[in-house]
């Protein structure tokens, strides 16, 4: 059964498999401090400025939304303070109003720090490997192949501030005029965090994403640095693949790396993906009736 406190969407399947191409720094991370690493979104930002965030369109109505909410609650606080007969003379009426009445730039702010304080492990969802993924995160690493359960399985939670769920990341045209709230959200329900622009579609990502929970005059309490969450490493890794890419003595060091680790060697294997080729056409090689006279 898969981990209690973390909500699997319904996009995901438990034995989808599921890859994370990394180089051998980030897997000696991993083997040495058993913990997962969770990337605050405003990190990315330099590879996708949009990271975290959704197409205008719905931005604003989220914003337009939140701006409704803060003036009904203010009117709400008013006809409650109306009751009493000194509102308008007593100094802290009028101070937890003012406090209710905060502008337009505070909303905003709002939406940008808890997009940035939200942290995201990322992961590559493929029944196969990913020549491209080889290319673009681990030209000389690895790639650890596991699956939606065994990922879920192998996490620790002993933070119960933390809300943590998995799903896939949607794809969308962030120029589209049919942009709304509804286009916006996920199969799983997702909006922040979990939208990305149709350029980064290749990368065919499911994410565990991590928030804490927080009240509106919390924020101060969200910041955007990492997670460590704890992970059992043998329940995680089901596969570890040495790129193809990967010189013999780069090879070599991954195995003992692995081994030190105490990962059994039926776990490691080296990527087939540039080998095979020259076995197409055995069948005609070894069949005499194939030959010509």
């Amino acid at each position: 059964m898969s981990h209690p406190k973390i909500h699997i969407g319904k996009s995901l399947h438990h034995d989808e498999k599921l890859w994370r191409y990394m180089g051998i720094e980030k897997l000696v991370c991993l083997l040495h401090e058993r913990k997962l690493y969770f990337t605050p979104l405003s990190h990315f930002k330099e590879t996708d400025p949009y990271e975290g965030y959704i197409p205008k369109t719905a931005l604003h109505q989220i914003i337009t939304n939140l701006q409704f909410i803060r003036a009904a609650s203010v009117e709400h606080i008013k006809d409650e303070i109306r009751k009493f007969h000194d509102y308008e003379d007593n100094p802290e009426y009028m101070r937890i109003i003012k406090e209710y009445e905060s502008d337009d730039i505070t909303i905003v702010k709002t939406v940008q720090q808890v997009v940035s304080s939200t942290t995201v492990n990322c992961w590559h969802c493929n029944q196969f490997e990913s020549e491209a993924m080889w290319g673009l995160y681990s030209r000389q690493g690895i790639a650890i192949q596991t699956s939606v359960k065994s990922l879920t399985d192998s996490l620790h939670l002993t933070d119960n501030s933390l809300n943590i769920s998995i799903g896939r990341v949607k794809y969308l045209d962030f120029n589209s005029a049919e942009n709304d709230m509804a286009s916006c959200l996920t199969d799983d329900g997702h909006t922040l965090g979990m939208i990305k622009r149709e350029s980064y579609a290749h990368e065919k990502e499911v994410r565990l994403i991590a928030s804490r929970n927080f009240k509106i005059n919390g924020l101060a309490s969200l910041k955007s640095e990492p997670i460590m969450i704890s992970a059992d490493v043998e329940k995680l890794i089901e596969k570890i693949y040495v790129s193809p890419y990967a010189s013999t003595a780069m090879e070599h060091c991954i195995t003992y790396i692995c081994e030190k680790y105490g990962i059994p060697k039926e776990k490691i294997c080296k990527s087939k993906l540039l080998t095979g080729h020259d076995e197409l056409f055995d069948i005609f090689q070894n069949n005499p009736s194939t030959k010509s006279p």
